[in-house]
């Protein structure tokens, strides 16, 4: 069996190289489902290595190692030892991602060294084992406070979150990155375990019912708040972390504010009421955060409900079905301004989803190689606005290449996902009713029904390889390659198969696949937290840098690049 040398920076960078880096409690994305009748991947390879403290060379025992591969897409996992060993044999040859986590510690990919990029590939071969694939975790940081009221009491039951500041949709916005802590009667609270980086801090009283006052028509009660003391989320202050230091003494006074009253009705899409459905309300922040609960309830028999002690803000009132599965479906809702007066008569009514029905054509020249009935198909809003919508899961395109699923009104972008392992593929086009959408989006209309959507793919597909060097000419080794395309108008989009990212693998080389055809800018930077090659205004910066690409179709390109300045 042959093997790789020891080939991961991670173990000789030192801690204080790390100014951000990915939360601990961030998993790797779900990995594709899995076709049930279809036996896991296996093969004659192997990937070994150890997981030690960064800042005491200690190993870390029980820590989860997880590695994923188009060839292996369910991904395997296993723990260390007590020496921190692991060991992942019978693996098939592919390009892996590996990770590694443990409660306390900061999460880190193999190859990874600066503040939140990506991971590097591990290109395994056929009977390889890839030897020495270590990783110093970081040890957590925290931040610790108290939650007082208006007169710097201690407040019990509250809630505290922390937010981190990271690219989604290509805009830098505040995402939960760690789990809430509740205060004790002592109003304390310790968040743990926390990444290198800028956070907001909210607190807010688990129990809706809490309010001070008492008398119906002067209902006070506490807003969710922001660090240090602001219900104003465009006022909060930022908390900086670095690598594994402790923030202290926060405390943040929650802001009281004239609550009110919201009841009404919920029906389902027959008109009939939604009996005993669970009824939340979820605030719309104007920063585009993710949206903060602000408290439920149920249904009664008829589909009415009642909310009290709201504090002023947009929400979203939303009614789920007892009996919905998959989060949308039999779900009603309204939007409603709350401005300290009571709201009566509020109507939750359906979320109308619309039937999509499509199928996919596979080009001829794969049609010995792909099979429709191995994809699933799943559209998500195009709009940054409305990412937060619940969306269905992925549906199974079924033996005969049709599908159908069902879509939120407005412009969606659909996406094709592999149910497993099998050859390599990109999308040629995205049609409806003949008209290609693939770039602009499917224009999804309430009552209107789409029955002539087609996706076409192929295993045709690009292929853009190379190797990066420095200024002064020398191999470089740890780097990003980002290619876009020439057309602005395409950055904020992101449709399927305009743009892609990668970093070196262990020989220092990059490989890009199933870029559609087109014309691109293609370019090596230094470093580039995830996401942001998704930002307009950050592409628009590296423009100038990068060099021309033209792709035709399953065109195959070798290209040397010079690594840009870091910005």
């Amino acid at each position: 069996m042959r093997a790789i040398a020891a080939v991961v920076a991670l173990i000789v960078v030192p801690v204080t190289a790390f100014a951000q880096i990915p939360g601990p409690r961030d998993r790797p994305p779900a990995p594709p489902m899995r076709d049930a009748n279809r036996p896991a991947a296996t093969g004659t390879s192997r990937i070994r290595g150890r997981i030690v403290a960064a800042d005491t060379g200690q190993p870390i025992r029980r820590a989860v190692v997880r590695v994923f591969a188009q060839e292996l897409p369910e991904g395997r996992s296993t723990s260390t030892d007590e020496r921190g060993v692991y060991d992942l044999a019978t693996l098939p040859a592919g390009r892996y991602t590996v990770s590694a986590s443990k409660g306390g510690f900061v999460a880190l990919n193999y190859g990874q060294l600066r503040p939140l990029e990506s991971g590097k590939p591990l290109q395994l071969g056929e009977n390889e084992t890839a030897e020495r694939i270590d990783l110093r975790l970081p040890r957590g940081s925290a931040i610790t406070g108290r939650i007082v009221d208006e007169y710097g009491e201690p407040v019990a039951n509250a809630m505290v979150q922390a937010q981190q500041f990271r690219y989604m949709n290509g805009q830098k916005r505040p995402m939960q990155v760690s789990s809430p802590a509740m205060t004790p009667d002592t109003g304390e609270f310790r968040l743990w375990g926390l990444s290198p980086g800028e956070y907001l801090l909210s607190a807010s009283l688990s129990d809706p019912m809490m309010m001070r006052g008492g008398v119906d028509d002067a209902r006070i009660g506490y807003a969710p708040t922001y660090y240090p003391g602001t219900a104003n989320i465009t006022e909060a202050q930022r908390v900086t972390l670095g690598v594994g230091t402790t923030v202290t003494d926060i405390t943040v006074a929650l802001v009281l504010t004239k609550t009110a009253r919201v009841s009404g009705v919920a029906v389902d899409a027959d008109g009939q009421p939604l009996a005993f459905g669970f009824i939340n309300m979820t605030q719309r922040d104007p920063r585009g955060s993710l949206m903060m609960m602000s408290g439920g309830a149920q249904t009664r028999a008829d589909g009415t409900f009642t909310l009290s002690n709201v504090v002023p803000g947009e929400y979203t009132v939303r009614a789920m079905s007892p009996r919905s599965n998959d989060g949308i479906s039999g779900a009603s809702q309204a939007n409603v301004t709350v401005g300290g007066q009571d709201i009566d008569n509020l109507r939750l009514t359906p979320i109308a989803r619309v039937s999509v029905h499509g199928r996919v054509v596979i080009d001829p020249a794969s049609a010995q190689t792909l099979r429709p009935n191995s994809f699933r198909v799943m559209m998500r809003p195009k709009s940054p606005e409305d990412a937060m919508m619940p969306i269905g899961p992925p549906e199974p395109v079924k033996d005969d290449a049709t599908f159908e699923l069902k879509a939120l009104p407005g412009t969606q972008l659909l996406q094709l996902l592999p149910s497993g392992p099998g050859s390599v593929w990109q999308t040629k086009s995205i049609r409806v009713a003949g008209f290609d959408v693939t770039d602009a989006g499917i224009d999804v209309r309430s009552g209107e029904e789409i029955n002539d959507l087609e996706i076409e793919i192929t295993g045709q597909v690009t292929t853009v390889s190379g190797t990066v060097t420095t200024s002064k000419g020398t191999p470089a080794t740890d780097y990003t390659v980002i290619a876009f395309a020439q057309d602005p108008s395409l950055w904020a989009a992101q449709a399927p198969g305009r743009s892609g990212v990668t970093r070196p693998d262990q020989q220092g080389g990059f490989q890009l696949k199933s870029l559609r055809p087109g014309s691109y800018f293609i370019v090596a930077v230094e470093y580039v937290e995830q996401g942001q090659w998704t930002d307009p205004e950050y592409l628009e910066t590296i423009r100038a840098q990068a060099t021309p690409l033209t792709l035709g179709e399953a065109d195959t390109k070798t290209i040397t690049l010079k690594l840009s300045a870091d910005r």
